[in-house]
């Protein structure tokens, strides 16, 4: 049998429940992605930067783990996203 661990828990992809438990969890999990089409930044000797491939993924890197880190303090670890909550309230 085969498991996936993901942030402390651990999967059994061989049984449909956890299979399912664990796409719940990895879908709950918060992604920042590379931007690209954006005003270009006006940085000290070049024409402007308007993509942050190469210098944003730092940045990501810090926003996701601070995102998840207060998802994991605020809505605890067993916190999961539903399509069906109203998030505006």
């Amino acid at each position: 049998s085969s498991a996936i661990m993901m942030l402390g828990r651990e999967y059994q992809t061989t049984d449909e429940e956890q299979l399912a438990a664990f796409q719940e969890d990895f879908s709950s999990r918060l992604w920042l992605t590379y931007r690209h089409s954006f005003s270009p930044i006006n940085a000290s000797g070049s024409k402007g930067l308007s993509r942050d491939d190469g210098w944003g993924c730092m940045v990501r890197v810090a926003q996701m783990a601070l995102a998840q880190c207060l998802v994991a303090l605020r809505l605890g670890r067993d916190w999961r996203y539903s399509e069906d909550r109203d998030l505006s309230a």
